[in-house]
């Protein structure tokens, strides 16, 4: 199971990742919860995507998925 983890950086400030069920940094996830904290994104903003990422990762985590193996439904076509 996925989780989140407090980390405190260098400066003395918090900010969060996502661990594995290994508790192994989560690549893909860290990647852009640091695209998010570069473009200043707050703290509380990136705390809030670290949570749902875990739960997702702990979901393909649970039904042994990679995450680019993840296939979407195509659209559905409404009448017009």
């Amino acid at each position: 199971m996925a989780s989140t983890q407090r980390i405190v950086v260098d400066d003395g400030t918090a900010t969060w990742t996502v661990l594995d069920a290994a508790y192994g940094v989560v690549g893909p996830v860290e990647e852009f919860l640091e695209y998010l904290r570069t473009c200043d994104y707050a703290p509380n903003t990136v705390k809030a995507y670290a949570r749902g990422l875990a739960l997702w990762w702990t979901y393909l985590e649970r039904r042994c998925l990679g995450w680019t193996e993840v296939q979407l439904d195509p659209p559905m076509r409404l009448p017009v």
